[in-house]
């Protein structure tokens, strides 16, 4: 069934409408399942997003641990549709229209939260200076850029004040630059 398998093989997960896939620097293939509004990783393995910034093969999204070859949701609530859980655990909060992820250098996890108008990052590596994330929590998502309000204001100003219009796509180049479609 779609919606299906967190936890266990990804060969036998049910998917309900992935548009995006993204790799970490380890291999750990990253997912959006748009119409169930969640990302989900496949470990393939352990480091990057399928482990702590410590390095332990633990999964710091909530669960006991991960398996290699296995699927677990990072962010989002099945089908639940919202905009909530902004510095809290990805796991417990909720996206709307999930349409693009990518992985930047330091193994984070952006997504692009169509219906919200945002981008969304969740934290992985939060001990080295130069990530996105650092000080933050491990496994927390927080908004990235645009307000949460539709339009296209912003442009040579900070992303967080920054409006966008439904953005479908979200890319980071060599420099660990961001590019987003809307």
């Amino acid at each position: 069934s779609v919606n299906s398998g967190d936890g266990t093989s990804a060969m036998a997960a049910g998917l309900y409408d992935p548009t995006s896939v993204a790799t970490d620097s380890f291999g750990n293939v990253v997912l959006n399942d748009e119409s169930g509004n969640v990302v989900r990783v496949v470990c393939m393995a352990s480091g990057g997003i399928c482990s702590n910034s410590d390095g332990t093969n633990i999964d710091p999204f909530g669960g006991a641990g991960i398996t290699t070859g296995s699927i677990y949701k990072i962010a989002g609530q099945w089908t639940v549709a919202g905009y909530a859980g902004n510095g809290a655990a990805a796991k417990a909060s909720t996206l709307a229209a999930p349409t693009g992820v990518a992985v930047d250098k330091h193994n984070n996890v952006l997504i692009a939260d169509s219906t919200n108008n945002v981008i969304r990052i969740v934290c992985v590596d939060v001990v080295t200076p130069a990530s996105r994330c650092f000080g933050q929590t491990v496994g927390n998502i927080y908004t990235l850029a645009g307000t949460g309000a539709a339009g296209s204001s912003g442009d040579g100003a900070a992303a967080g004040a920054a409006t966008l219009s439904s953005p479908r796509k979200v890319a980071v180049d060599a420099n660990n630059n961001i590019a987003i479609a809307d």
